[in-house]
């Protein structure tokens, strides 16, 4: 049986927090860049999510590199 993954980031979505960033997104679309502002949230989101799936990756393959350390130190231990 399969197993299927779900993307813990689905329910993720990009929120414009400051003043500043609000008036350059008008700006960019006023100069043709995005459609509307949920153009610019939705492309926002899909690059977050892209970033934190890549520090997940990243730590994940520390932590497997840091169990390898261990397991074989602890063999070299015992033989």
């Amino acid at each position: 049986m399969a197993t299927k993954r779900t993307d813990k980031y689905a329910d993720y979505r990009y929120k414009i927090v400051f003043p500043e960033e609000l008036r350059e997104v008008k700006w960019l679309i006023k100069e043709g860049d995005f459609k509307d502002i949920d153009d610019y949230i939705e492309r926002m989101t899909r690059i977050e999510k892209r970033i934190m799936k890549r520090e997940d990756a990243e730590k994940n393959k520390r932590t497997l590199e840091k169990r390898k350390k261990i397991i074989t130190s602890k063999r070299s231990k015992a033989a």
